[in-house]
């Protein structure tokens, strides 16, 4: 990410993976300008939370 949004910006994330897609609310908490930016989850709706919670699963899966 060559210019991340500034710290405290109000941002919408969205992952797709596969055939699933996650999105949320989140905010910038921190800025690494050209390298990227670290964000806090602010709003995760419940069936969002549900496809978040199967990926890490599959990937806890896979592991061992």
């Amino acid at each position: 990410m060559v210019n991340p949004s500034p710290e405290g910006t109000e941002i919408r994330v969205t992952v797709h993976h596969a055939s699933a897609s996650f999105s949320a609310l989140g905010r910038v908490v921190f800025v690494f300008p050209n390298v990227g930016m670290g964000v806090v989850f602010t709003k995760v709706e419940e069936d969002q939370l549900a496809v978040l919670r199967k990926w890490l699963a599959d990937l806890s899966d896979n592991k061992g």
